[in-house]
């Protein structure tokens, strides 16, 4: 057994005696702590400020996780070793990306007191910018976003979570390349869903992350070079 599979071995211990209980018991906490002082800055006189705040820790926390998993990728198409442990909390923010989508119902709720074009109309922009498609736009792009870092996260991840079921290490393959083809089809990709995002056409853009998606999976499925890289 190598070195490194010792070291990985080790490392699968630690995990299984990982305190989760106590983790889950702080972030209850926490999270019960967050919700009364929310509620009583929404029944103080000046509910705005409270609302105010809420979008901007929203967009906060919403814009790190999200690109703690798209670190996680670049790390991975890059096939950036230098990360080592460090890609993992990376990954584990896809969690947050599902709170995100939860969360968003607090600035439709919100709305009135966080975007001030909903009282001061703005024709110039047209239908892009009215209530109904502005929510249904974002929040449909939250939950493809959360979707992607999910499934990205648990092919990552899936020997790992091998190595906790069995308590023995996996040994991982590193020679493998990224086929050809799958990396022209990531460039042109990024070229064509920046197109489609300067041209708001959404649809088409996210057509295009789901074919490479599906690529993906299939390089993934037949031990190409991004499971190598894992």
């Amino acid at each position: 057994m190598s070195a490194a599979v010792a070291g990985r071995s080790d490392l699968v211990q630690k995990a299984r005696q990982a305190p989760l209980g106590r983790f889950t018991m702080f972030g209850a906490i926490a999270a019960m702590a967050g919700g009364i002082v929310l509620v009583g800055g929404l029944i103080s006189g000046h509910p705005e400020r409270t609302w105010w705040a809420y979008h901007a820790n929203f967009m906060f926390w919403a814009g790190l996780a999200q690109g703690m998993v798209v670190f996680a990728a670049v790390l991975k198409l890059a096939k950036g070793h230098w990360g080592g442990v460090v890609i993992r909390f990376a990954e584990a923010a896809a969690a947050f990306t599902t709170v995100t989508v939860v969360l968003f119902i607090g600035l439709v709720i919100g709305r009135e007191h966080i975007f001030t074009w909903i009282h001061e109309p703005r024709p110039e922009v047209g239908w892009w910018l009215t209530t109904k498609w502005f929510f249904l736009r974002n929040g449909l792009i939250l939950v493809v976003l959360s979707w992607l870092s999910w499934r990205f996260v648990r092919h990552d991840t899936a020997p790992d979570a091998r190595e906790l079921q069995s308590g023995e290490a996996v040994e991982r393959g590193t020679s493998a390349e990224e086929p050809s083809s799958l990396i022209r089809l990531t460039h042109r990709t990024i070229k064509g869903v920046t197109e489609d995002m300067e041209r708001f056409r959404f649809n088409t853009a996210i057509s295009k992350l789901q074919v490479l998606t599906n690529e993906m999976r299939a390089t993934l499925d037949a031990g190409g070079g991004a499971l190598g890289a894992a």
